[in-house]
């Protein structure tokens, strides 16, 4: 059974909220994959990714490039310089 998590952390004085996915049906170590999302952020299709990696055997965590999970959904903002 994969069992998917919101993981929040901290980063740059941001509050993040990544994603955590592992099949709990395996036993041990696994390798891990960080998951870097595109320029709109953290969004469905990272997740299932995710789920998807976890299924195959891995460890996987996505990262909220953001800070509290937003996504961009307006393409001009998400092209603007910081």
């Amino acid at each position: 059974m994969i069992n998917t998590n919101a993981i929040p952390y901290h980063g740059d004085g941001l509050r993040m909220v990544g994603y955590f996915a592992i099949d709990d049906a395996v036993p041990g170590a696994r390798p891990a994959v960080l998951v870097a999302p595109e320029a709109p952020g953290l969004d469905d299709f990272n997740r299932e990714r995710c789920a998807r990696l976890a299924a195959l055997g891995y460890a996987a965590f996505a990262l909220d490039i953001h800070g509290e999970g937003e996504v961009i959904t307006d393409r001009e903002q998400v092209t603007e310089s910081p």
